[in-house]
């Protein structure tokens, strides 16, 4: 939907799929991408209202999108384990697989870009945080966290919202200071 907040109109758009697992609005101002929870990614051109859908093999569940400094959308396969890297328009894309998924569901939930261009991202299941370097494919796994769900980034720390209790808490996290274990993905 569209508020428009000077008039109070509201625009709504229904689209077919499953649950939105979040959106980037493209900087033609028409153009809606709409990660779903089915595994399906939409774009929707506001003005047309044309819907065309790009489906992975490789994909379960998206879980969250953002907007890369490379110009690409970043996703995280909530049930597949992986991070997405796709470009609008192209015909395949890119993916790492962090852990293995006939192993277990670690279930990512949100993903960020830090101010140096690294990607960190929420695993709900295993009580961890990971930071990816797109550049060198090095993944830093933080663990110690009791189900985070979400998180910000604010002056070099992460804020972490966990999920536990009746209560939940946040932690914080200072990657300088922290121990870490990390891996290679290709």
């Amino acid at each position: 939907g569209r508020l428009d907040t000077v008039t109070g109109q509201l625009r709504e758009w229904a689209v077919p799929g499953a649950k939105p697992a979040g959106f980037w609005r493209a900087p033609d101002g028409q153009t809606v991408w709409i990660p779903q929870t089915n595994g399906r990614l939409q774009s929707l051109n506001l003005t047309t209202l044309q819907v065309l859908d790009y489906r992975s093999a490789k994909t379960f569940a998206y879980s969250d999108v953002v907007f890369g400094p490379d110009g690409a959308l970043w996703m995280v396969d909530f049930g597949d384990n992986r991070i997405v890297r796709y470009e609008p328009g192209a015909a395949s894309e890119t993916s790492w697989t962090f852990f293995d998924p006939n192993v277990g569901r670690i279930n990512p939930t949100q993903i960020q870009f830090d101010a140096n261009g690294k990607l960190w991202i929420s695993e709900l299941s295993i009580g961890r945080m990971d930071r990816f370097d797109p550049a060198t494919g090095v993944l830093a796994e933080y663990t110690g966290f009791d189900n985070p769900i979400h998180f910000d980034i604010f002056n070099g720390r992460i804020y972490v919202a966990e999920a536990s209790g009746a209560n939940g808490a946040v932690s914080v996290l200072d990657p300088s200071l922290a121990i870490v274990f990390g891996e290679s993905l290709t």
